[in-house]
């Protein structure tokens, strides 16, 4: 079976060399969840060495500008005045938070959210698709309780979503800001 392996090093890149397998290195010291960048960037590469991608280097070096040129507005030294994430961050602290996507293509972004502010903020956070949201989840919503009034609410909309999925993310934005939740639209 071919192998390809990404590591840190350590045992098994060792195992690596004493096999003859492939590997590319991965910066130590940082958390998985941290290493994000440098892991697809590194996937990319190998999967374009076997041939089956295109060369992936223009696209990252794209994507390397677009964050460095985020950071001026979005980053740790941009001041909350100028800044939309720090703006949101104050705005999110301390509520539950309820993140709604319309598709299947943005679970994994819904996930990744509530997973960084679950484990990063210590913050609960949920997240739901459309439609099954709009089947069971929504109902949740229909008693009055005082946590709705300190709920906040992600929606998360893809311009590629059909007619259909961004009027139920519409309509249950509507209807959870009636409910008592304040709404924030990505």
């Amino acid at each position: 079976i071919p192998r390809l392996a990404v590591t840190t090093g350590g045992t098994l890149a060792q195992w690596c060399d004493r096999d003859g397998v492939p590997w590319v290195r991965l910066p130590g010291g940082s958390p998985p969840r941290a290493a994000m960048y440098a892991s697809w960037v590194r996937l990319t590469q190998l999967v374009h060495a076997l041939e089956w991608v295109a060369d992936p280097t223009a696209a990252w070096q794209e994507a390397r500008a677009r964050l460095a040129e985020r950071r001026e507005t979005l980053g740790t030294r941009a001041p909350e005045s100028g800044n939309a994430a720090k703006q949101m961050a104050r705005a999110l602290h301390g509520r539950p938070l309820f993140i709604y996507a319309g598709s299947a293509r943005l679970a994994g972004l819904a996930t990744r959210i509530r997973n960084q502010i679950n484990e990063n903020a210590k913050l609960l956070a949920h997240s739901a698709l459309v439609p099954e949201l709009n089947h069971n989840e929504i109902v949740g919503w229909e008693a009055p309780a005082p946590w709705n009034h300190n709920a906040a609410v992600r929606m998360i909309h893809d311009p590629e979503d059909p007619a259909e999925v961004r009027t139920r993310l519409t309509l249950t934005a509507e209807y959870v800001r009636g409910r008592g939740a304040e709404v924030f639209e990505l």
